[in-house]
């Protein structure tokens, strides 16, 4: 699950890294600090689109099937069990 959740906020946070790397070589760029400042909102809709979508890809893509029961996590003895999908 912190897998998940560090690759969505990598997804977040790649247009911010492009921005940044783009504005970086390029020499002509003055102000990145302003520009960034403008373009905040922009990148941050574009970066959590794309996590949006690939959220939802995910499951369709990965050739699990659905069709089986899902066991959600309990608790058991004071120990947490997780959840299984069960055959």
């Amino acid at each position: 699950m912190i897998k998940l959740i560090i690759f969505h906020l990598f997804l977040i946070l790649t247009p911010f890294i492009i921005f940044y790397l783009l504005n970086s070589l390029l020499p002509n760029r003055k102000n990145t600090k302003e520009i960034f400042t403008q373009k905040f909102s922009t990148l941050l809709i574009i970066g959590l689109s794309i996590s949006i979508i690939l959220f939802y890809i995910n499951p369709i893509i990965s050739g699990k099937n659905i069709d089986k029961s899902y066991s959600p996590p309990y608790i058991k003895n004071g120990e947490i069990i997780s959840g299984t999908i069960q055959e």
